[in-house]
């Protein structure tokens, strides 16, 4: 008895263990349960999303068997909200915050349950958080079948909230947040010059300007955006000083690729964060994944929505002259920054597109909530659309949403053959060599094809990469000159992070290629 009795502590001790490290594994479904005082709920949760108030309605939570009094319950969103609304579907979508001082897992304050909204697939988010995640920081996400008073409400896309701590545990640093989404319904003070959304279009000197389209931290300042902004707009030549540059080139390329104009890059230019780091530079996290794929189809300039083979055929270099998107015409213009792009496009095109990784891992998700969608009967499309989704357009009108390979397929064959992407690019051989002498540490790797090649290094995640040249003058302990050996000399530190780019006059390389994001390390 005793060791039956050791067997299923152990085992509920694993469990509690898998379930702390795991909240957000992707393979995931969670099971979250709200209890309210009455049955009322919808009538006090939809009176405040409708006056916009942050007014929170107070519950009991239960989330894997894990309980948590007085939490704050509200809708969310703009689209999901109001357009569900509209339509009349009973799953809206929530954000649930926890009392002060609890946290699910010891790091996650806030859940946000998006109710997959037009996305037929269910599977959008959770596959788009993923691919992202591989060159940035992301939120994770999985699915969660959500019950109020004990009536399943439905099943959700569960993604992990950005936040303090958001920025405190998935970016190893300290900071504060913008949120760029502004609402619907904002009014600019007539006297302020005219913008375009959360473009970061410079729109002056006064704070007011901006406060209706950008939410700001309470930590936050106005100069010190407005004046990131003003760089931004006016000296672009100064970016590194204010923004990480090669985050915002990932951001562009992957909202590029994926077919995501629901973001920066589309219409409304929002869905978006920028966190203002400690290193003093403001750094873009994406969000609202769930129109990625082709749910929205609307670019900047777009006076109609975009047909399937335009959106198969958007282009890589697509407002590159647009000064209404200043992230995309002002970094663009920079030669460099423009091949780093392109090589980044081609990354996530190698990494998970050409090979068909996408779309493995989207049947591998398909397949994991199939019988939880079936069941779902506040669902916003049938079971049938969600089978079909996958591979061609479904629903009708302003629901119409186009299939995820319907799109793919043919935008990869697309991209892979476009002539930016083959460009001829320098070819980095092997493993940097470090070596030691007299204080001194020497980087030296073989490259072929280049014009010039960089060391990226900084000595701690939270600063900013220094570009080093590299030579191949036989001068700087690189053997011998034009011999294809690049090296750099520098002052020995006690750990380094480092990656190399190498760069002719049409394209880049990097090492690795996922850089900087992935780095290789050096300690003495």
């Amino acid at each position: 008895m005793k060791v039956k009795i050791l067997a299923i502590i152990c085992l509920l001790i694993s469990y509690t263990r898998l379930f702390s490290q795991n909240f957000y594994n992707p393979t995931g479904i969670r099971d979250i349960r709200l209890t309210f005082p009455n049955d009322d709920w919808d009538k006090f949760l939809d009176s405040a999303k409708r006056a916009r108030s942050e007014a929170r309605l107070t519950g009991t939570l239960m989330v894997e068997g894990q309980r948590f009094e007085n939490v704050g319950v509200r809708y969310k969103g703009n689209s999901s909200y109001f357009g569900t609304r509209k339509r009349g579907v009973k799953k809206l979508p929530f954000n649930i915050k926890l009392p002060k001082g609890q946290l699910i897992d010891g790091k996650y304050e806030t859940l946000k349950l998006s109710n997959v909204s037009k996305d037929a697939s269910f599977i959008r988010e959770a596959l788009s958080y993923e691919i992202i995640g591989t060159y940035m920081p992301a939120p994770k996400a999985n699915f969660a079948k959500v019950f109020i008073n004990d009536k399943l409400q439905g099943f959700y896309s569960n993604v992990e909230s950005i936040d303090e701590h958001f920025v405190k545990n998935r970016m190893n640093t300290e900071g504060y947040l913008i949120k760029c989404d502004p609402e619907w319904d904002v009014t600019i003070p007539a006297t302020c010059p005219k913008g375009d959304k959360a473009s970061l279009m410079y729109i002056g000197e006064d704070s007011t300007c901006y406060a209706p389209i950008y939410e700001m931290d309470k930590e936050g300042s106005w100069r010190e955006f407005i004046n990131f902004v003003k760089v931004l707009n006016q000296e672009p030549e100064k970016l590194e000083k204010v923004l990480n540059v090669d985050q915002t080139l990932w951001m562009l390329a992957l909202n590029n690729v994926m077919g995501n104009l629901d973001s920066y890059n589309g219409l409304l230019s929002h869905n978006y964060y920028l966190c203002r780091t400690t290193d003093g530079r403001y750094t873009p996290i994406m969000w609202d994944l769930n129109l990625s794929f082709g749910g929205f189809i609307s670019d900047a300039a777009s006076t109609s929505s975009l047909s399937i083979e335009q959106m198969q055929t958007y282009q890589p270099l697509k407002d590159v002259d647009n000064p209404k998107r200043p992230l995309i015409s002002q970094i663009l213009k920079n030669a460099t920054y423009r091949k780093i792009y392109i090589a980044h496009i081609r990354t996530i095109l190698n990494d998970w597109f050409i090979n068909g990784r996408y779309a493995q891992r989207a049947k591998e998700l398909v397949q994991l909530i199939d019988s939880q969608v079936n069941s779902d009967k506040n669902k916003h499309y049938s079971y049938d659309e969600f089978k079909k989704n996958m591979t061609e357009s479904v629903g009708s009108g302003d629901s119409r949403i186009m299939g995820i390979e319907e799109l793919m397929v043919k935008r990869i064959e697309f991209l892979k053959n476009h002539p930016l992407i083959l460009r001829v690019s320098p070819k980095i051989e092997g493993t940097p060599t470090p070596s030691v002498s007299e204080d001194k540490l020497t980087i030296k790797v073989k490259i072929t094809g280049a014009a010039r090649a960089f060391c990226c290094v900084r000595n701690e995640q939270s600063q900013p990469y220094r570009y080093l040249p590299m030579f191949d003058d036989g001068k700087h302990n690189d053997d011998a000159a034009g011999d294809g050996i690049f090296a750099v000399v520098m002052d020995k530190k006690t750990a380094l992070h480092y990656y190399i780019m190498a760069e002719n006059e049409e394209a880049v390389s990097f090492l690795p290629e996922r850089a900087g994001f992935e780095f290789l390390t050096y300690k003495f």
